[in-house]
């Protein structure tokens, strides 16, 4: 029997959204090494924790309820009930916002004691406001790339994505050329550019166009469920959340700005190197969220496929290793020659990424979020535990490693227990 799950359209679907992901940090690339040459060390690791926080409020409040958006549409719209798609989205984004807008005025009152309080430091407090301002752009365009990503319309699910990268170029090179960039600048350049591509897309979006109030009481009980049923998953990209933000937190408390910048430099390339990583993310959550006949079959043949191509692409990641020191030293200049070492930590964890965190999918689609959720917290356990072991010894290469072996070893280990108790 043909493997639905690797069919020519899925594999055609995950390289379109590749390829669109792979132009836009193209854009994305440029912006950063502009950034990089042009701000001092203390400058970018405000930068860099102005992205932490904007990224730390989105999964928070968003992530998690747009996976959970993506599992119960999908259904809903296979089972032909697009009044309760078109309710759920309505639904998701009445929730996100109301969480975003919460945390974001709390971040942006108390941000010089929240920068105090967390680093140690109150040289941190515009990274936390601009930080939570941004919040809210990027969750507008996720919400905006979900309601795409549910009907697999992953032409527009990248449009939207590279026209903000663009927009976001076009204002950072009008500051390097005048020779006036600064942190300020770049992270106002970076709201802006969100919010422009929003109000845009939100015009040309279908998302709010079906009139459906009466319908609303009738269907309390879909709303109930779904709000439920996704706490768990919203409970796990909380720790995922923490996780993510852990490595730059402790940095932060335990070394100086200069090594915080290097980490910071290796990081923005590891999440450079991701980037097929999303895409798979995005085209296999919807096909694993439909009810097929012979799901637990077809998942199965996937599986096996996916483990085969495992094993394929490792000599790639070896030569990776030994080329990638060179590449960014020539890139950024000597003085983030300590973010080459980090980086080639993080090759490994590239490798790992691409190779288990598809797997997720599979779980989300079936709805273990509470397993989900219990391995995320002692994944993020385990990574405070070991940065705070690591971080005093290797500095940053300490972080990085910490990071790699409690993502992979636990929250990935768990995940591979159980699919192998459930398949094999």
């Amino acid at each position: 029997m043909k493997n639905k799950i690797l069919s020519s359209r899925i594999i055609k679907n995950i390289f379109k959204v590749y390829f669109g992901d792979i132009f836009s940090k193209i854009l994305g690339v440029i912006s950063t090494i502009l950034i990089i040459r042009t701000l001092s060390p203390l400058d970018y690791a405000k930068f860099t924790n102005f992205l932490a926080v904007s990224s730390f409020i989105f999964t928070l409040t968003s992530s998690g309820i747009n996976k959970g958006l993506v599992v119960y549409s999908v259904q809903a719209i296979e089972k032909g009930n697009e009044k309760d798609y078109y309710l759920l989205l309505r639904t998701g984004v009445l929730i996100e916002f109301f969480l975003v807008f919460i945390v974001a005025i709390i971040a942006y009152l108390f941000s010089r004691d929240l920068s105090t309080f967390f680093f140690e430091k109150d040289i941190y407090t515009n990274s936390i406001k601009l930080g939570s301002l941004s919040a809210l752009g990027l969750i507008g365009l996720e919400i905006i790339r979900t309601s795409y990503q549910i009907r697999e319309d992953f032409n527009n699910y990248v449009y939207v994505l590279i026209w903000r990268q663009f927009i976001f170029l076009i204002i950072i090179l009008i500051f390097y050329l005048f020779n006036n960039i600064s942190f300020i600048k770049v992270a106002y350049a970076a709201i802006l550019s969100y919010l422009i591509v929003v109000i845009v897309s939100y015009r040309n979006n279908l998302l709010f166009r079906s009139s459906i109030n009466s319908f609303l009481k009738k269907r309390f009980y879909l709303i109930k469920e779904f709000v439920l049923s996704t706490g768990w998953l919203v409970l796990y990209m909380f720790f995922l959340a923490l996780f993510s933000q852990l490595d730059i937190f402790m940095l932060s408390r335990l070394e100086s700005e200069i090594v915080l910048a290097n980490y910071g430099v290796a990081f923005r390339y590891y999440s450079m190197a991701l980037l097929i990583l999303s895409s798979i993310h995005a085209v296999l959550l919807p096909k694993f969220s439909k009810t097929l006949v012979n799901r637990e079959e077809s998942n199965k043949k996937f599986l096996l496929n996916w483990f085969k191509l495992s094993l394929i692409i490792i000599p790639i990641f070896i030569i990776l290793f030994f080329i990638s020191p060179a590449i960014l030293n020539f890139i950024n200049g000597e003085e983030y020659y300590n973010a080459s070492l980090i980086f080639k930590i993080f090759i490994i964890g590239i490798y790992l990424s691409l190779f288990l965190s598809p797997l997720v999918n599979l779980l989300i689609g079936e709805k273990k979020f509470k397993y989900l959720a219990c391995l995320g917290f002692l994944a993020l356990s385990t990574n405070f535990i070991l940065n705070w072991l690591f971080i005093p010894i290797w500095s940053g290469k300490g972080a990085a490693s910490a990071t790699v072996i409690s993502h992979h070893l636990v929250l990935h280990g768990g995940v591979l227990i159980y699919l192998k108790k459930r398949y094999f």
